[in-house]
């Protein structure tokens, strides 16, 4: 493989290489072992193998110094001893050989893009075998979500609370793994590195194996700005991608529509809904005479629409808003100061799963957001049998319109919305029928053997 390619492969690189050994001391080794120089030997092996190297890195090409300046570069025999190395030597035991898929997480936590993860996992586990799968945490130590995965599963975090790793340090170990074990698969959930990887190196990674990421919507910067994987790496990466699956068809059209894909790259993507946690049951009708009460639940952020949450809560007083969840300090606190304004509001404190939440109790659910993918909250809600109200942006209109709840499309006028709540409150047959035709869709297009079906293909 030649000297170069060696010592890349223990962590070297090209500007890696640094001296630990004198030249001095390189040169009584040379005369004790009676062989050629190895200075001129190894740079011999440099010149030799440059060119072949650029064809997968093409910067090292623009780097004159390693052409112009190549005798004044210092070699090391011995492999680097860093805190890198030793992470890495902590981490390589825990990958088995027969490891076939890699799923690349920046964390685990309580979100849906975490529930995609763990749904990808859990479908190539049933197709391959429990240790043929390995998900790797590369961004941060959190894993707070790490019990929704199986028992037994393999799960690998980079970080930990003796490690801190660079962004450049975690893609090396990304592009290493995949360089070191080949595997038949990598998906990518919301990883920077590995996004990163895909964007940098993608096209030598490729010829190693299947590149897959998953994408859900825009995201955006405190100021405004487009700030999500889809803006800053998408279109870096989609030529060395095999699939991008997305959870709406809306954002597939997107993002065709806005870089004007041609159709082999427009190929590439793929509809994948996630199915939804429960299987959908009917609810018993609300016999009591006690006043609606209505379910408001998830993050206290911008993108939640908390503003829009509020004015509804406030001129809403023919219902009780129940509003469950935690998020930023300052939008909790604007809440508590409404509900000590307003008898029919309370915070009800946080979950960590809908099993938590007194589903039996509410007339319907209310969903606000500014920008959304598929939120996996609307999916759940549904199987659940509550009548939902919710701001139709993102994908949740491929899930709530009119003829399976009641679909708001303005983002600041409470009335339309006490208008649906409204209509709910009444408990017709047009209601029932709407809970029962969102059933329906939940079970043709949101079931787990849906899912795994599209995957597997």
């Amino acid at each position: 493989m030649g000297t170069l390619k060696r010592f890349i492969n223990k962590w070297g690189g090209i500007h890696g290489i640094r001296s630990s050994l004198t030249r001095k001391k390189i040169r009584r080794a040379q005369q004790f072992a009676g062989a050629k120089p190895i200075e001129s030997s190894t740079k011999a092996v440099i010149r030799r193998e440059l060119p072949a190297l650029a064809q997968i890195e093409p910067d090292l090409m623009s780097d004159s110094r390693l052409f112009d300046g190549l005798d004044a570069l210092p070699f090391t025999l011995s492999m680097p001893c860093n805190a890198v190395v030793e992470r890495w030597r902590q981490l390589w035991v825990q990958f088995g050989a027969n490891t076939k898929h890699l799923v690349f997480v920046p964390w685990l936590v309580r979100g849906g893009a975490d529930l995609a993860a763990v749904n990808v996992v859990k479908a190539l586990q049933r197709r391959s075998g429990m240790d043929s799968v390995v998900i790797v945490a590369t961004d941060y130590a959190d894993a707070p979500a790490a019990d929704w995965l199986p028992d037994g599963t393999r799960f690998v975090r980079m970080m930990d609370t003796k490690t801190s790793l660079s962004l450049n340090e975690t893609k090396m170990f990304v592009e290493r793994l995949i360089w070191a074990l080949r595997p038949e698969s990598v998906f990518n959930v919301n990883s920077r590195a590995c996004w990163e990887a895909m964007a940098q190196t993608g096209r030598p990674l490729s010829r190693m194996t299947r590149l897959n990421a998953l994408l859900f919507c825009r995201d955006y910067s405190a100021d405004g700005r487009a700030a999500g994987y889809s803006d800053t790496h998408f279109r870096a990466a989609l030529p060395h991608l095999h699939r991008v699956y997305f959870d709406t068809r809306y954002f597939i059209q997107e993002l065709t529509t806005q870089y004007g894909l041609p159709s082999d790259l427009g190929a590439k993507l793929h509809y994948l809904p996630q199915p939804s946690l429960g299987t959908p049951t009917t609810r018993s009708a609300r016999s009591d005479t006690k006043r609606p009460r209505v379910l408001w639940a998830g993050r206290f952020t911008a993108q939640k629409n908390t503003e829009l949450l509020m004015k509804i809560a406030y001129e809403g007083t023919a219902f009780d808003f129940d509003i469950w969840g935690s998020g930023l300090p300052e939008i909790e606190a604007q809440l508590r100061q409404l509900a000590a304004q307003r008898p029919n509001i309370r915070l009800r404190g946080t979950f960590a799963s809908l099993d938590e939440l007194p589903l039996t109790e509410y007339m319907a659910f209310l969903f606000t957001s500014h920008y959304e993918g598929m939120p996996t909250i609307i999916l759940n809600i549904a199987a659940s049998g509550l009548p939902i109200v919710a701001t139709t942006v993102g994908g949740v209109g491929e899930i709530v319109d009119d003829e399976t709840g009641w679909p708001v499309a303005d983002r600041h006028d409470p009335q339309p919305y006490l208008a649906a709540l409204a209509h709910v409150a009444t408990g017709t047959a047009t209601v029932r029928q709407k809970v029962e035709h969102l059933f329906k869709r939940l079970r043709q297009e949101r079931s787990l053997e849906a899912f795994e079906q599209a995957l597997s293909e």
